[in-house]
Order: structure tokens, then C-alpha cells, then sequence
């Protein structure tokens, strides 16, 4: 049996107890260390889940996830995940290569940022498509994201952010930001201006987490220290939900 098991998005007691009792029986355990980052390391989970954890990178996942399928034919293995395990076609994509290898998967569901994003009173249906905002490097124009925007109208818009965990290296909001206004430039379609309203929030779903509510030019001088980090840019809003984002202004 694979299990794939959400983390929760602070530390290693945000796990389900269910969780916790299926790893501690569990002959295998890998924790993703590409998709997301926790708030702790992968020695502060093996003391509380009482088991060795193999870090599985986006090779091991992706294109070697035969080295987590086979044990898992004969044996329980559990496959840990930050936040919640299927928000991610990674993880799909392991759903679907298990029924090739003939291996029974069980989903064990956690918290993510698509929830605690609550946080900041923001309705959950009044939000549209997520778009993610990659590294580039400045090599190549990337303006998906900004489309998304513009596809959006009235409704609320999250971007998430691009990471490199084997480096280090987690996308900020500024960067983000950048990255917006860089797509005005090329695109011109009048979406991305000094003035323009946003919620910036960091480490969600933590004892850490920081929510800031303000225009992009303010926002943009700000230092945000946690990760991960997200962007919001709020759509046409209910009266509640605009009292809501002043406690974060």
C-alpha cells in the first residue's frame, strides 16, 4: 500500500493523528522536498514519527517513483507531502503510475494554503483560477500568470510561488510583485499599477504567519522573512470581506 500523507503547512504536530499512527507502522517513509517547504527539518519529523525519512527530490517523484511503487507492493510505504497531498499534478501523476504497478494508494488529507487562505477574509468562493509565478531568470517571458489575472475580472486571484528547495532559494513577494509589473510592461493591459490593491501573506497556517493588506507600492518596500510567501490580488469584493482586510492594513 502507498499512503500519501499531508504534513499540514507548520511543524511536525500539525499531522493528523491518523497520519501519525499509519506512518508509525509504515516500513518506508519518504518526505517531498521540492513542492513546498516546511517550517521544520526532516530530523525534527523523525523524532516525533519515531522512523527514518528518506528525502525524495523531484527526480525521485517524478521519474524514479518505481524506487517508491515497488516496496510499496509487498510493503506499507508512505510518501509525506507539505500541506495537503493532491493539490499538486506531481502527486497525481503517482496516483496514476501506482495502478500501473498494480499498488493500492491511500489519500490522507491535511491543511494547505487553498484553506487557510481564509485567513485573511477572503471569501473561498469568490476566488478564480491560480496561477503560479515561475524563476526566469530573465531568459525567457513567462505571462501566463497576468492572463490569468485578466481572466479572472471580479474574482479574487492567489499566486503562488516558485521554489528551489536543492538551492535554497524561495521566491518572495517582492520578486512576485516584480515579476507583475514586468508583465505590464510587455503586455500594457493596465492591471498592475502602484495603486493597486493586495494582500500579501507569508508562512499561513503557522504559529508565524504574517498577513498584510495594502497598495503595491507600499507592499513592494516590505520585508517578508517566511516561507512560503503568496500573493492575493482581491477581485470585486463583499462589504464583510473588505472589513475583514482592514485588521490587516
Amino acid at each position: 500500500m502507498l499512503y500519501i500523507i499531508g504534513l499540514g503547512l507548520g511543524d511536525e504536530m500539525d499531522i493528523t493523528m491518523r497520519a501519525w499512527y499509519i506512518i508509525r507502522n509504515s516500513d518506508l517513509v519518504f518526505l517531498d522536498s521540492y513542492t513546498s517547504v516546511l517550517n521544520v527539518n526532516s530530523k525534527a519529523l523523525e523524532e516525533f514519527y519515531g522512523k527514518e525519512i528518506i528525502l525524495a527530490d523531484r527526480k525521485l517523484v517524478e521519474t524514479q517513483s518505481d524506487k517508491i511503487l515497488d516496496p510499496a507492493k509487498k510493503q506499507n510505504v508512505a510518501l509525506l507531502v507539505v500541506g495537503d497531498p493532491m493539490f499538486a499534478t506531481t502527486h497525481s501523476d503517482l496516483v496514476l503510475r501506482a495502478r500501473d504497478f498494480n499498488v493500492k494508494v491511500k489519500i490522507i488529507h491535511n491543511t494547505s494554503v487553498f484553506n487557510t487562505i481564509a485567513d485573511t477574509g477572503l471569501s473561498l468562493y469568490n476566488f478564480g483560477k491560480v496561477a503560479s509565478i515561475p524563476f526566469t531568470d530573465d531568459k525567457w517571458e513567462v505571462n501566463t500568470p497576468y492572463n490569468v489575472l485578466k481572466e479572472n475580472k471580479d474574482l479574487h486571484t492567489l499566486f503562488l510561488f516558485d521554489l528551489r528547495p536543492e538551492k535554497n532559494e524561495f521566491m518572495t513577494i517582492n520578486q512576485a510583485i516584480k515579476f507583475l509589473e514586468d508583465c505590464e510592461r510587455r503586455l500594457a493591459g493596465g492591471l498592475i499599477h502602484d495603486d493597486l490593491f493586495l494582500v500579501a501573506c507569508s508562512s499561513l497556517g503557522t504559529d508565524n504567519q504574517q498577513i498584510k493588506a495594502g497598495i503595491l507600492k507600499e507592499l513592494k518596500t516590505m520585508k517578508f522573512r517566511k516561507f512560503p510567501q503568496c500573493l492575493i490580488i482581491p477581485g470585486k469584493m463583499h462589504f464583510v470581506e473588505e472589513q475583514m482586510l482592514e485588521l490587516f492594513k
